[in-house]
């Protein structure tokens, strides 16, 4: 559990990419790799 608070950055933002696919369900399948890779 040391190393638990310089993984939560990176966690933080998996969960958010993670949250995205599931809270915007987008149309278009090449749309949601754009987003996922942008961020």
């Amino acid at each position: 559990m040391v190393s638990a608070s310089q993984d939560f950055p990176l966690g933080l933002l998996r969960m958010r990419g993670f949250m995205r696919w599931i809270f915007i369900p987008p149309p278009q399948p090449p749309a949601t790799i754009s987003i996922a890779i942008s961020w």
